[in-house]
């Protein structure tokens, strides 16, 4: 059966240095899946699952976290079945958006597709306005740069 792969992660503007920032400890993303009906199918087991997802949660280097107290550097997310993840994301009619699109809007994280690169939300830096398309600052429009 083949799955979409995301990974969750907390960019940093440029402004801030760029790069990524950690998410949270693995005991702290454990309870805040919780609340989406997404935990492990045992006790002390790192891997969680959830409706239509199976999470797993990697340390600094890409490992895979092992221990409560390891700080998450970025979150796999592969989508088992497309529809129940469609839900956790949009939302239904009476709640909108989805849990995890709600969740990763207000922890200021970013969900990646990996194969496609789709982002939610899709990422806008500040110093992206002032930057016409090759890059060059033209806030004045006549090529003046400045």
């Amino acid at each position: 059966m083949l799955s979409t792969e995301y990974i969750i992660q907390r960019t940093l503007p440029r402004r801030e240095g760029g790069g990524t920032a950690p998410l949270g400890t693995v005991e702290e993303l454990v309870a805040l899946f919780g609340r989406m009906n997404t935990a492990p199918d045992q006790r002390g087991s790192i891997q969680l699952y959830g409706p239509g997802i199976r999470i797993q949660f990697n340390v600094e280097g890409g490992r895979q976290a092992a221990h409560p107290a390891d700080v998450v550097t970025s979150i796999r997310l592969d989508v088992i079945e497309e529809e129940l993840f469609r839900l956790l994301l949009e939302g239904t009619s009476f709640e909108r958006p989805g849990r995890l699109a709600a969740t990763i809007r207000q922890h200021g994280w970013t969900l990646v597709n990996t194969e496609s690169g789709y982002c939610y939300p899709q990422q806008r830096d500040d110093d992206d306005e002032d930057e016409d398309a090759d890059g060059v600052n033209d806030r004045h429009g006549d090529g003046s740069g400045g």
